[in-house]
């Protein structure tokens, strides 16, 4: 599983790259707590990632990774 944080228009968002490559599955879509954002989904532990990959298998919103930006994976708080 290949996470990323990305910017696609609608601030950051969680994704899961597809096995293509090509695109990213939006996982904060899937307005579940523990997908929206990286630290969520590392804050709850097997349980987010057991709802990261669910939803990996059934995705809801995909987004082509060449229209969207990459950002860090988890922000610098200053």
């Amino acid at each position: 599983m290949k996470l990323a944080t990305f910017h696609g228009g609608q601030g950051p968002r969680l994704g899961v790259l597809t096995a293509s490559g090509t695109e990213l599955v939006d996982l904060t879509a899937t307005g579940t707590t523990a997908l929206a954002n990286i630290q969520s989904l590392i804050d709850a532990g097997l349980h987010g990632l057991s709802t990261a990959r669910a939803a990996q298998d059934a995705p809801a919103v995909s987004v082509p990774l060449a229209e969207v930006r990459l950002l860090a994976p988890l922000p610098c708080a200053l």
